[in-house]
Parts: structure tokens; C-alpha cells; sequence
């Protein structure tokens, strides 16, 4: 499938270091963000046998398996 060519994957590039940030990066943190909303929610609504406080500490190892596992199949 061709890239489309109104769309560039850089959206930014962060000033002094250089570094591009890519749409999809941006979607990932977006994507994160509202699923800790949503589990959040879930958990104080006693959907989840899980307490609120604790969704954060699993999306920290979701994020690090995220990034390992994305290297390691790379």
C-alpha cells in the first residue's frame, strides 16, 4: 500500500535535539492515555476486580513489554 502523499509521518520535530516524532508515536500515547482513562473508570465502577491505583503500575509493564516485544519482532 503506497504512502499517502499528503500526509507526512514526521508531525514535529523537537526543537535543539533534532528528533522527529511520528504520527504513529503520537497515536500510541493517545491510545494509552484513553485506555487508562477507560480502565480507570471500569475499576471505580466495580466492573474490574482491580483497584484503580493499581492501572497505573499495569500500564507500566504494558508500555515496557510494548517496546521490548515491537524490538525484539522488528
Amino acid at each position: 500500500i503506497p504512502y499517502p502523499s499528503f500526509l507526512h509521518p514526521v508531525a514535529f520535530t523537537i526543537p535543539f535535539l533534532g528528533i522527529p516524532v511520528r504520527w504513529y508515536g503520537i497515536m500510541f500515547l493517545v491510545g494509552f492515555a484513553v485506555g487508562r482513562q477507560i480502565l480507570r473508570a471500569l475499576c471505580r465502577r466495580n466492573f474490574l476486580r482491580m483497584a484503580p491505583d493499581s492501572v497505573d503500575d499495569m500500564l507500566i509493564f504494558l508500555f515496557f513489554g510494548m517496546v521490548v516485544g515491537a524490538r525484539v519482532l522488528y
